[in-house]
């Protein structure tokens, strides 16, 4: 490379460094619908964060989950928060995208992950607050719960394939089926639904892959170590049965506003010690795990943890942990911690079982390829947070800049590599043209039993002539995919079809195909 050349990719990469850090600190797409059908007031809040991966994504889509929350309407600040919590979970959920894409493509690299479930993390951030009056009851709301959420699904449907929905906070996977009825754009159904269901399971590996990490790094003997877990729904409660199983001996402090659930929790673990919520940071823990409420690490609670003198490790599924200020985590809050020796974990990093249960989920519930066993395979790619985490911590620690600061740029230089990348591939399809050689094709369907959809369907021949393709090495083929090239050959997918194609003199031939059948290709 010659110093010219040097120069332009250090301007063309500060350039899209700069493009890439305007996009995700954008404000979001904001969809109010009111819910009609029900005797009290609520409302869902749908923000798309139309950035990230998701502005390429085939099926154009951002991909997140909806939470059930309670706010009083009579407060006039009440609904404002809800704007401004929808716009930062929203914008979170594109980071999250982000690094999932970045872990995955790291572990294709490795042959860990596989191309296509590196394509199934492009995906935009989006999330929906479901607000219900907080006067209601619990068995109110589970009365009139199906009229709610048919009207949530029609709100979905409205938005056209701007979002896809599934479970969060307040939500399960049957909720998902009852949306399933009326809209396609939905994922994490019931697997007797053929659905993936929770994906609460994934989340807590994990952190807990996160948390496992960091005690390494900082040399704690994990058996000596008490916890302290805020908030034991379906996440935090297994986080609970991981920090038990693995650690019989271990001490763990936990609090919740449902008091039964701790209570159902002593019954089978002892070593669970109820504290109250107010309380909760004065616990004489050493690893705290947030799994509730947002903007809980304040510098009140920060003083709380100094004055016990244990905390040393703070790594927990919430969102939005720090309090926000213009859009972003409050930099005098993440310094605060930063000087006081706790290090906290990114949540959008060590919480991001979630999204790859939804990804995955997404791609298995429409037919595209998936693994043998869809949890096996999530459990197995999610422990790459504690690579993550430990890369991170050493990058951090090298710039003596806080892990969350540190996390944010990488995250930035993700969005920027890809988009850079992203030119590169539109300026290639410009120049190549694809050559179809109906022979070949026709031969590969007589072998599946499908007639050519190239010549049946006029908007498939089109989707071919504009896919992106994903480039790979020859040897990298399936081992049962026998093609006589040399050199680069490049998958073109196209709806349920993915084409082979190779290059010769400036034209791309196909010279193979694969076509989805349920879960698996035919090839």
């Amino acid at each position: 490379m010659t110093l010219l050349e040097a120069d332009v990719r250090i301007e063309t990469t500060q350039r899209l460094s700069k493009v890439a850090d305007r996009r995700l600190r954008q404000p979001s797409e904001v969809f109010p619908t009111e819910i009609k059908e029900v005797p009290f007031q609520a409302l869902v809040v749908t923000a798309v964060h139309s950035t990230g991966l998701g502005d390429d994504n085939r099926y154009g889509s951002t991909l997140g989950g909806a939470r059930i929350k309670k706010i009083d309407f009579n407060d006039p600040t009440a609904l404002g928060d809800v704007y401004q919590e929808v716009n930062e979970l929203a914008r979170d959920m594109s980071r999250k995208w982000l690094t999932l894409y970045r872990m995955l493509l790291e572990m294709q690299k490795e042959g860990k992950a596989h191309p296509w479930e590196v394509r199934s993390a492009q995906m935009g951030g989006g999330k929906t607050i479901i607000a219900v009056a907080d006067y209601v009851e619990d068995f109110e709301l589970h009365l009139f719960r199906s009229e709610l959420l048919a009207e949530f699904a029609g709100h979905i449907s409205t938005l056209d394939g701007k979002h896809i929905t599934a479970v969060d906070m307040g939500t399960n996977s049957e909720d998902m089926d009852l949306i399933g009825n009326q809209t396609e754009y939905v994922a994490c159904k019931t697997v007797e639904n053929g659905g993936t269901g929770d994906p609460s399971p994934t989340t807590a590996t994990g952190v807990w892959a996160g948390a496992k990490a960091l005690m390494e790094i900082k040399g704690i003997n994990p058996s000596q170590v008490t916890f302290a877990v805020q908030g034991v729904g379906n996440v935090g409660s297994r986080l609970i049965s991981n920090i038990v199983n693995d650690y019989p001996n271990a001490s763990v402090y936990v609090t919740d506003i449902d008091t039964e659930k701790i209570k159902t929790l002593q019954k089978k673990y002892p070593q669970v010690i109820e504290v109250a919520p107010e309380e909760f940071w004065d616990a004489p823990a050493e690893l705290f795990m947030p799994c509730a409420n947002p903007y809980v690490l304040n510098l009140e609670n920060l003083q709380s943890m100094r004055l016990t003198g244990t905390a040393q490790i703070i790594c927990g599924a919430a969102n939005d942990q720090y309090p926000v200020l213009d859009g972003e985590p409050d930099p005098q809050v993440v310094r605060a911690f930063h000087k006081s020796g706790i290090t906290v974990a990114p949540a959008p990093l060590v919480n991001l079982g979630g999204i790859l249960h939804l990804s995955s989920a997404w791609w298995h519930e429409h037919g595209l390829p998936s693994s043998v066993d869809h949890h096996q395979r999530t459990n197995q790619l999610v422990l790459g947070v504690g690579s993550l985490i430990k890369n991170l911590y050493h990058k951090s620690s090298q710039e003596n800049a806080p892990i969350e600061e540190t996390y944010l740029k990488w995250v930035t230089e993700t969005y920027a590599s890809y988009l850079g990348q992203k030119t590169e591939s539109q300026e290639t399809q410009q120049t190549i043209p694809l050559n179809i050689q109906p022979d070949v094709l026709r031969k590969h369907m007589e072998r599946t039993g499908i007639s050519n959809p190239v010549e049946a369907d006029e908007r498939l021949r089109m989707l071919i002539e504009s896919g992106t393709p994903t480039t790979i090495n020859s040897h990298d083929l399936p081992r049962n995919m026998k093609i006589r090239t040399s050199g680069v050959v490049e998958f073109v997918r196209s709806g349920n079809a993915v084409f082979i194609t190779t290059k010769t003199d400036g034209i791309k031939t196909v010279v193979g195909l694969m076509i989805s059948s349920g879960s698996r290709l035919k090839y």
